[in-house]
């Protein structure tokens, strides 16, 4: 496998795919692999639990996706916003309806009082009681207010994820790694619900579809997170970063062709009004015996894959879920080229063979992706990045770093280079005989004069 020249293989697209991915891309000059992979992952949320794929594993395969792609600012994130429209107008006409519903259950039980059900009452009993089909954040603040007024979850989506990313790992104001939310958090239920539950009660739940996009900054600090990489979680995700940059555009007016749009928007709102819901009956697709066989390849291929990988790779897990994300992006392709009619027919060996293509690439884009954040040089720039935005308020002691998780203490080594270029500063507030490091910005005001600037961390 060369994992030095992958290129998304647009050609496995059904048409529906094909066609939209191509209109915004030229529309937005955006690049074309982050939305055909968004295309994808969006038809794994619609397909929710509703519909599984019979393979040779005990349990069914579900098309939810965790899916995290990277792309340059201003290049084109904002053209998901149009895959997703007709998911954000179907969860606005959702919520509406469950709004009249509950404001007249609540207008019953307030009749003998005479009192009037308010705003806030009607979003209490919604938040509490009534799973709603997707969550999309924007930032960290984004986040702490979904917990507290909603806790549910449905899907996660972010097209500036940053502050997303930021509480899954515990830095900034979320001090806890709250990792639970992917780990814990299961489609159709509510946060509330899944999270006082045992894990025992859910093991047979599809959990929830993850659609992130970020700076390939960001994006590299996701995966070189040591709990993320010890527990697993980032085995689960399919990884794209975009290279492209932004492109002068072409004079005139761009819009979408409204029949490629509408044929978008009819497809997704059918599979949402079919599959998205926990009370819809779970419906199984089986797969031929050449589909079958492609994917057990497939599975063999990655278990020798790992002979030739480095062992940080091997250790991450990656290679042990690509049949699965196999399966898992042949069922979202099945329907992106049957629609509803995919309900009746067996997914056969072309459109597995396209599903494992995609998987393929996603795992080639992830192990040089990975291979580069594990490099020293890399993790250097990325902490370099990280603290400029940490400290520039005041300077803090190391402890603090590692209590945030900014830096972890096997990992204090990475400082000394940023010490040495003047980078940061560093020095020992304590007279006593246990040091107490404190660092900070050359510029910043808060430096001791008399401090004794320290060279190294440790």
């Amino acid at each position: 496998m060369n994992l030095e020249r992958s290129e998304f293989p647009f050609h496995v697209l059904p048409p529906l795919l094909s066609e939209i991915v191509d209109e915004l891309a030229t529309a937005y000059s955006a690049p074309k692999e982050i939305l055909a992979s968004s295309a994808i992952s969006i038809i794994g949320m619609c397909l929710g639990r509703g519909v599984g794929l019979r393979t040779d594993d005990p349990e069914p395969t579900y098309g939810l996706l965790y899916m995290y792609l990277g792309a340059l600012p201003g290049v084109g994130k904002r053209s998901i916003k149009a895959l997703m429209k007709p998911v954000d107008d179907y969860v606005y006409e959702h919520r509406q309806r469950q709004r009249i519903q509950v404001e007249a259950e609540l207008r019953e039980g307030f009749e003998k009082s005479g009192k009037e059900p308010s705003s806030s009452d009607i979003s209490k009993r919604i938040g509490k009681d009534f799973p709603t089909l997707y969550t999309s954040m924007f930032t960290e603040e984004g986040l702490a207010q979904l917990l507290m007024r909603n806790k549910e979850y449905v899907s996660l989506h972010s097209t500036e994820a940053a502050g997303v990313v930021k509480s899954i790992i515990g830095q900034g104001r979320q001090q806890n790694t709250s990792t639970n939310l992917l780990k814990h958090c299961y489609v159709g239920d509510s946060f509330f619900e899944t999270y006082k539950s045992s894990e025992e009660a859910h093991l047979k739940e599809p959990r929830m579809g993850v659609l992130l996009l970020s700076t390939p900054s960001t994006l590299g600090m996701f995966m070189q997170h040591s709990e993320l990489l010890a527990d697993g979680t980032i085995s689960r995700f399919l990884f794209d970063s975009s290279e492209q940059r932004r492109r002068k555009r072409d004079r005139g007016r761009k819009l979408v062709n409204p029949k490629v749009q509408e044929s978008w928007e009819n497809f997704t709102k059918e599979l949402l009004g079919r599959f998205a819901w926990k009370e819809t009956p779970e419906t199984m697709i089986g797969i031929t015996d050449e589909s079958m066989q492609l994917r057990l390849d497939l599975d063999d291929e990655m278990v020798e894959m790992n002979n030739s990988l480095s062992n940080r790779l091997v250790e991450s897990g990656i290679t042990n879920r690509t049949a699965e994300n196999a399966g898992r992006i042949a069922l979202c392709l099945h329907f992106a080229k049957n629609g509803l009619r995919a309900l009746d027919r067996t997914l056969d060996k072309d459109t597995m063979k396209a599903g494992v293509l995609l998987s393929r690439y996603y795992f080639e884009k992830t192990c040089k992706k990975l291979e580069e954040v594990f490099s020293d040089d890399y993790r250097i720039g990325e902490l370099q990045n990280l603290l400029l935005e940490y400290l520039k308020d005041e300077p803090v002691s190391l402890r603090d770093l590692h209590k945030d998780r900014v830096v972890r203490k096997c990992d204090r080594y990475l400082l000394n280079p940023l010490l040495i270029e003047g980078t940061i500063v560093a020095w020992n507030e304590s007279s006593g005989y246990k040091p107490s490091i404190r660092i900070g910005l050359p510029e910043s005001a808060y430096i001791p004069d008399d401090a004794k600037l320290l060279l190294k961390a440790d």
